[in-house]
């Protein structure tokens, strides 16, 4: 069994927590990524990178870039969500001195497009290169977990026992009250003449009591 898939970073203190080098750093975030894919709200997203990373500067070279790289990414997905970014994230710490391209020997022409079409919240930390995602909360209702549905399934089903145990206990009393009346069967052997579990057949002695009274009317 693959269970890499229930491994998979879900926070940015997740993807931090587990870098050990700068190319484990990248692989979490597209781990991360493809969590946040999975996320139909603003307040899921907001929980997922809402506490502090652990820095990474110290940790092995190339720390300062994924620091940087993290809080720009988390900073640019709050910005299209229309949340805010958490205040982690305004931190001159995840600026970086230099600026970076991706790569060391990026040429010239790719330097000035990236230049162009980095978005701000990578620009203002001196990183020069995209977003590895575009999120937006999706419309409707939020998607809930198994276990919710089981709950909400647990709850309705216990209401519904409720109402259904009102309903016969009031058919049961009224019905006795009918047909002791206008049958003339006493009202203590009903109980064995129908059964208080079966709606159809409350229904049908209602009907045979009302059709007897219209007649003894005529």
């Amino acid at each position: 069994m693959n269970t890499r898939l229930h491994f998979r970073p879900r926070t940015v203190r997740s993807v931090a927590g587990r870098a050990k080098t700068l190319e484990q750093f990248g692989k979490n975030v597209r781990d991360w990524l493809h969590e946040v894919r999975k996320l139909t709200t603003r307040d899921g997203l907001a929980a997922a990178v809402s506490h502090r990373p652990p820095r990474l500067r110290d940790n092995f070279p190339g720390g300062r870039i994924a620091d940087a790289f993290l809080a720009a990414q988390v900073e640019y997905l709050c910005r299209h969500s229309e949340i805010r970014p958490p205040k982690w994230t305004d931190s001159p710490e995840y600026v970086l001195d230099e600026p970076w391209f991706g790569y060391s020997d990026a040429p010239a022409g790719l330097r000035a497009i990236l230049i162009r079409d980095a978005p701000a919240e990578f620009k203002n930390r001196n990183l020069f290169t995209t977003s590895e995602i575009e999120w937006q909360p999706k419309r409707g209702r939020p998607r809930k977990s198994l276990e919710e549905h089981r709950e909400k399934t647990r709850l309705r089903q216990r209401r519904w026992s409720k109402i259904n145990a009102e309903v016969l206990r009031v058919r049961k009393s009224k019905l006795k009250e009918m047909l002791a009346a206008g049958s003339g069967v006493p009202a203590g052997q009903l109980d064995k003449a129908y059964d208080p579990k079966s709606l159809a057949v409350y229904r049908n002695a209602e009907d045979r009591a009302s059709i007897s009274r219209r007649r003894s009317r005529r």
